[in-house]
């Protein structure tokens, strides 16, 4: 049986699923996400956003009179979707798109996974409905539904104690809060404790899933994190535990941003810049320090600075008067004895505390850095799997850092035991970059090489304290294997089992009466085997899932 590879199958999924025309001009699925995991303890509730020009996104309660918002869910076996009308979600307002939800009952999340689509359609026909932008893009149909990976909930009733740091903000409105999946993502007061410090309890009961996802609020504001306007905070409950504490600092700044007012103390400030690692000759006529804001001036060599020690390290200590403005960009320049010359790098800045005196660290002149390198002789061990391709006569590695180069087929690998494994080992000399990439290449007629070209280059850290390293076995190019299939009958049920293929993280099974002309999902697993009804003659499919 032919089992398609993933990229592929989503290419072809592509092509079929063209949009429709319809005055309904777009429809997404906006959270859960598709593939995430769901517990089975509790009803899931699935939102979903839909644009219709003029007529979604009003902020109110008002909805569209000529759309339908239809969702459809069906367990793991089943043949056929349940439909429920969605819910127009008021709590929110996203212009200019509406949000609806639905939710998924506790019966149908039986299986391994629960499968589920939305429809918004009026008069001129039915929008696509897709992932949420910025997601894997896919469409999502009777056909092609997304899907929830179903786990075991939670066995315990859970309190997580979370404590949030805003000493960053000043707060907002009803002041610092919190708000997620525990709440249905209303917003909850903290409590203060003091030094900006905030804190609550999370009640998570059992019944849910194991991880509790969250962020903070000030009064109507959202924290931004770094992984973007979706991104949100996660604890995870371990197997058992009754509760449990986290503690996080608003937008993730430990560092407060400056906010420049007017100093109301003179603030003495000490500046140090190290000049160790420069050649004596360069600063022979001295180093200064300049700078936006006065008594600084950006005159090179007007402000001297001295090297009382003799160590390297110059220093001097400036006064700024009351009134001044807290901030100031500086820079360091530096004498021959004939000329003065300035820092390459972008000017620095300097945010004063207004108590009365600083002592900076040293900067270090340019910024310098020592170079990066090995002092002793790596070791690596390279190993590739091609065991899913056939007519390979040879394999190389190549990379960034000598002795690899990336000279297709240089660096040969042999593969002694004929297991489809290409291995070769590769001695790194003391002075070599810590960070490596590298690739693998393979010929099938000794002359023409060819290059992994559907992902990016390899990543390798090489360590002084780690003389010898092997690395874990790869697949080429992180190509997924078919997995070899084996179905048995008995009772009235299709037992399915299958390899395992290195790389994959799940299985989406997949069946048909008619050949492969239609292919149904039946289930996703991250196992290797899973049981379904069968009735009459049935063409099953299992594609590896990375």
């Amino acid at each position: 049986m032919k089992v398609l590879h993933f990229s592929a199958v989503a290419a072809l999924l592509a092509v079929l699923a063209q949009p429709a025309a319809a005055l309904v001009e777009q429809s997404y699925l906006q959270w859960q996400e598709n593939g995430d995991t769901v517990p089975n303890g509790n009803a899931v509730r699935v939102y979903a956003r839909a644009l219709k020009t003029g007529c979604t996104g009003m902020c109110d309660s008002t909805e569209c009179a000529d759309m339908t918002e239809t969702f459809y869910y069906r367990a793991q076996g089943q043949g056929s979707f349940t439909s429920l009308p969605m819910t127009l979600n008021i709590g929110d307002c996203y212009t200019p798109m509406d949000e609806y939800f639905a939710d998924i009952p506790v019966s149908a999340l039986t299986g391994d996974s629960v499968f589920f689509y939305c429809e918004f359609a009026d008069g001129d026909g039915a929008a696509e409905f897709t992932a949420r932008p910025g997601s894997p893009m896919g469409t999502f149909n009777a056909v092609s539904p997304a899907y929830y990976l179903v786990q075991q909930a939670t066995t315990e009733n859970f309190v997580l104690h979370v404590t949030g740091d805003f000493h960053c903000v000043a707060p907002d409105g009803p002041g610092p809060g919190i708000s997620g999946s525990f709440n249905g993502w209303n917003y909850q007061a903290m409590t203060p404790v003091g030094g900006g410090l905030y804190s609550t309890d999370i009640a998570w009961p059992a019944g849910s899933a194991t991880t509790i996802e969250f962020k903070f609020r000030n009064g109507t504001a959202w924290e931004s994190l770094s992984g973007g306007p979706f991104a949100n905070r996660e604890y995870t409950i371990d197997l058992g535990a009754t509760e449990g504490s986290y503690m996080g600092y608003w937008n993730d700044q430990e560092v407060c941003p400056c906010i420049e007012h007017p100093l109301v103390a003179q603030q003495q400030v000490v500046f140090a810049v190290d000049m160790r690692n420069q050649d004596p000759a360069s600063y022979s006529g001295g180093v200064s320090l300049q700078g936006s804001r006065a008594p600084l001036n950006w005159t090179a060599g007007g402000r001297p600075m001295n090297d009382f020690n003799h160590d390297g390290v110059y220093t001097l200590t400036v006064s700024f008067p009351i009134g001044t403005v807290n901030t100031s960009e500086y820079k360091f320049t530096r004498s021959n004895g004939t000329v003065w010359s300035w820092e390459d790098t972008p000017n620095r800045f300097l945010c004063m505390a207004d108590n009365g005196f600083m002592l900076l660290d040293a900067d270090l002149w340019n910024n310098w850095t020592p170079p990066v390198g090995t002092t002793v002789d790596v070791s690596v061990d390279f190993a590739v799997n091609m065991g899913c391709m056939s007519g390979v006569t040879g394999v190389a590695v190549q990379g960034s850092a000598a002795p690899l180069d990336w000279t297709g087929g240089s660096n040969a690998l042999a593969d002694g035991d004929a297991d489809g494994v290409w291995t070769g080992t590769v001695v790194f000399p003391a002075g070599t970059a810590f960070d490596v990439e590298y690739k693998f290449t393979h010929t099938m007629d000794g002359t023409n090489w060819e290059w992994e070209n559907g992902i990016a280059n390899r990543a390798l850290t090489l360590d002084d304290a780690t003389p010898v390293v092997t690395l874990p076995t790869v697949a080429w190019d992180n190509f997924l294997c078919a997995p070899g299939l084996d179905i048995t009958y008995t009772g009235g049920q299709a037992v399915l089992s299958w390899t395992a293929v290195p790389l994959a993280v799940s299985y989406n099974v997949y069946s048909s009466t008619s050949g492969y002309s239609t292919m149904t999902l039946e289930g996703s697993t991250t196992g290797t085997s899973l049981v379904l009804p069968a009735t009459g003659m049935k063409v099953f499919q299992v594609r590896a899932v990375q």
